[in-house]
């Protein structure tokens, strides 16, 4: 029980840590386009 709780926090863990770091990348995937499209 203790050990599946364990598991369970450590998926929630990684799970928000990946959000975290995923969300700031897709902004500036969708935003590469944007900048390369204006021009200088």
């Amino acid at each position: 029980m203790v050990i599946g709780n364990s598991n369970f926090f450590l998926i929630s863990l990684i799970f928000l840590i990946s959000l975290i770091f995923l969300i700031p990348l897709i902004f500036l995937i969708s935003l590469i386009p944007l900048i390369s499209l204006i021009p200088y």
